[in-house]
């Protein structure tokens, strides 16, 4: 059996938060929500594109005629020209382009879509505060818990020492004679029902422990030496002051809040496709027989207006 683990408070609760596996999918969608609005915002920049195309037309027959002389059956010689059959010519062309594309006006489609995104990146941070501040409370409850259940079995012990402390006296006051034997038998009952308390404290203690090591997700053969607790703060007289705190900082609140703007953002995006749309491209293109020359760059640009028929 392994020794106790020396365990403060704050070790407890970074324990917890690092081993928790509600926290890390919670930071996992707040990793996420972070990329969707990464791409939601980059969808509003001028987005550049590249296009090469290479052609080769193959043109035969275009070389010098074949001429010579044929003999059928001994006959005289013939002599004859034929053109068409060797040679070829071939051309190639090669174009490279580069196109620019510019979403000038979406109907507010681009910019819903990036408060939608926004909100949602709002909202995952609050569930992750959420499920944070969760785990901190629960591993708060079981470290007292168990602690509480330390401090029950201590109390216990020194119950059973002064129980037996008292049956040690009273056995010696009997033997002389001023003390009754009854005295001594309700010392001896009184030791045992120390001794039971204190072990019912000790299955109490262990139950603390697995349940502090469940929390912490930590092996539940794990035991703790935790360290004594300190003081709790006083409650104030006057707590509005917290709920106005609590107003403002809760992640309910938050997360509450970003529904609501997300909400919005969606209705606007829905109208927004009605709404007139409109797309500058444009670019350099460069059309050449031989890459290496320096030929003509040709730009192009082109305004599309796109409306929604009803």
């Amino acid at each position: 059996m392994l020794a106790p683990r020396p365990l403060t408070l704050a070790d407890a609760i970074t324990t917890g938060l690092a081993n928790n596996f509600q926290t890390r999918v919670a930071a996992l969608g707040v990793a996420i929500a972070r990329e969707q609005l990464r791409e939601a915002v980059a969808q509003e920049a001028v987005t550049v594109g590249g296009t090469t195309s290479f052609t080769a037309n193959s043109v035969s027959g275009a070389g010098a005629p074949l001429t010579g002389t044929i003999s059928i059956g001994g006959g005289a010689a013939q002599s004859f020209t034929a053109t068409g059959l060797t040679g070829s010519t071939t051309a190639t062309t090669t174009t490279f382009g580069l196109t620019l594309r510019y979403p000038l006006y979406t109907g507010g489609a681009l910019e819903s879509q990036v408060t939608i995104a926004q909100a949602n990146a709002t909202l995952a941070e609050a569930q992750f505060i959420t499920a944070a501040q969760q785990v901190v409370l629960s591993v708060r409850q079981a470290y007292y818990a168990a602690r509480a259940a330390q401090a029950n079995v201590e109390a216990a012990q020194r119950a059973v020492d002064a129980s037996r402390e008292n049956v040690r006296v009273t056995g010696a006051r009997v033997r002389v004679g001023s003390s009754p034997q009854f005295d001594l038998l309700q010392a001896e009952v009184q030791l045992a029902q120390s001794e039971q308390a204190l072990t019912q404290a000790r299955t109490g203690m262990a139950q603390g422990q697995q349940t502090l090591a469940a929390t912490l997700v930590v092996p539940l053969s794990t035991t703790f030496t935790l360290e004594p607790l300190m003081s709790l703060p006083q409650v104030p007289a006057d707590v509005t002051p917290l709920i106005q705190k609590a107003l403002e900082t809760r992640p309910e609140v938050a997360a509450a809040l970003a529904s609501e703007r997300a909400s919005q953002a969606a209705i606007e995006l829905a109208a927004s496709g009605l709404r007139p749309n409109i797309t500058i491209t444009g670019g350099p293109q460069i059309q050449t027989s031989d890459p290496t020359n320096r030929d003509v760059v040709n730009f192009a640009g082109t305004i599309t207006l796109t409306l929604a028929i009803l």
